[in-house]
């Protein structure tokens, strides 16, 4: 039988197939209690502000390199 692998934040769940007589395991996600799910979240937040920040400088650039006078 397989060892199960160690993944943070997932669970190992054995399965058998009888008529090949094979094992594998399927990893679900574990449920974060509220305040790890809340600073996770919160996590994510800010770095997607960033990214749109960094998207919006990107654009904001390209917009001045178009409109800009040729030289």
């Amino acid at each position: 039988m397989p060892q199960a692998e160690r993944k943070e934040g997932k669970d190992a769940k054995l399965y058998f197939n009888p008529q090949s007589n094979e094992f594998w395991y399927e990893y679900v996600n574990i449920p974060l209690p509220d305040e790890d799910r809340i600073a996770q979240l919160e996590k994510e937040n800010a770095e997607l502000k960033k990214s749109n920040l960094d998207t919006q400088e990107a654009v904001l650039q390209l917009y001045e390199m178009v409109t800009g006078p040729l030289t």
